[in-house]
C-alpha cells in the first residue's frame, strides 16, 4: 500500500460506523452483536453519540472560534452522571459572549444543543478575563431564560438530534446492523449541518432576544 504522505492522496476519513465499530471499549462478542441485530447497550449508544460530538461537531465549532468554558463548575467530556458535557464560549464581533452547550445524555439518549448570548460590561476581550468565574449566574434564571434549544424551541417540537435505544430500532424495520448504520451516520450529518450552521442560529436567536447586559459575574446591568 502506498504512503498517502508520499503519494500526496489524502486518507479517507472513518465514517462515524467504522469509528465505532474501532472502539476499543467493544469485546468480540459485541461486535458480533451489534452487526447482527443492531443491539447496542445505553453505555455503547451513548459512546456513538459522544464520538459523533468529538469528531463530527466539536471541530466545526473549534472553526468557527468557540473554546471550551473558562468558568469553573464547567465540564468539557464526561461528568459525574456518565452523561457528556461539553460547555463552549466565544467571543462575537460585537464583544457579546456566545455560549453553546452540548449535552448527551445517557438516560435519554439523545444529543441536545443550547445556545444563549450575553453582553459583559467592563466588556471583555479574551474568554481568559473570565477565568476562575462561576458559571451558574449565566445558566440559571434569569439570565437562563433567553436560551434556546437548538432544533426544539428554535423549529419544532422535534428534539434535533436523537438515537433511538435499541428497543426502538425496529419500527417496522428488521433490526440489524444496517438500519443501525443509517441511524448512525444520519446523527452525524445533522451534527455537522447544525454545527456549520450555528452563525444563523445565533441570528435567530437576537431576533427573539434582546441581549441582556451584566458584569463579569454574570450580576444584571440592565435597568
Amino acid at each position: 500500500m502506498k504512503n498517502s504522505r508520499l503519494c500526496g492522496c489524502k486518507e479517507l476519513e472513518a465514517s462515524p460506523m467504522q469509528r465505532f465499530s474501532q472502539m476499543d471499549h467493544l469485546t468480540e462478542d459485541e461486535h458480533n452483536l451489534m452487526a447482527k441485530r443492531g443491539h447496542l447497550t445505553e453505555a455503547h449508544l451513548t459512546e456513538v453519540m459522544n464520538d459523533i460530538v468529538q469528531n463530527d461537531g466539536l471541530p466545526i465549532l473549534y472553526d468557527k472560534k468557540f473554546a471550551p468554558s473558562p468558568f469553573i463548575e464547567t465540564w468539557h467530556g464526561k461528568d459525574n452522571l456518565n452523561d457528556y458535557v461539553y460547555s463552549l464560549f466565544r467571543i462575537n464581533e460585537r464583544c457579546e459572549l456566545e455560549h453553546l452547550n452540548i449535552d448527551v445524555s445517557r438516560q435519554n439518549q439523545r444529543i441536545d444543543l443550547f445556545i444563549n448570548a450575553f453582553l459583559l460590561s467592563p466588556r471583555i476581550t479574551s474568554l481568559d478575563d473570565l477565568n476562575g468565574k462561576s458559571i451558574f449566574p449565566f445558566i440559571l434564571p434569569p439570565n437562563s431564560l433567553s436560551q434556546i434549544q437548538l432544533g426544539k424551541d428554535e423549529f419544532s417540537k422535534i428534539p434535533l438530534l436523537r438515537l433511538l435505544r435499541e428497543e426502538n430500532l425496529d419500527m417496522g424495520v428488521p433490526r440489524n446492523g444496517i438500519e443501525l448504520g443509517r441511524r448512525i451516520e444520519r446523527l452525524s450529518a445533522t451534527m455537522k449541518r447544525i454545527c456549520t450552521h450555528v452563525d444563523e442560529s445565533f441570528v435567530r436567536w437576537h431576533k427573539r432576544y434582546k441581549v441582556r447586559t451584566m458584569d463579569w459575574n454574570g450580576a444584571p446591568l440592565d435597568p
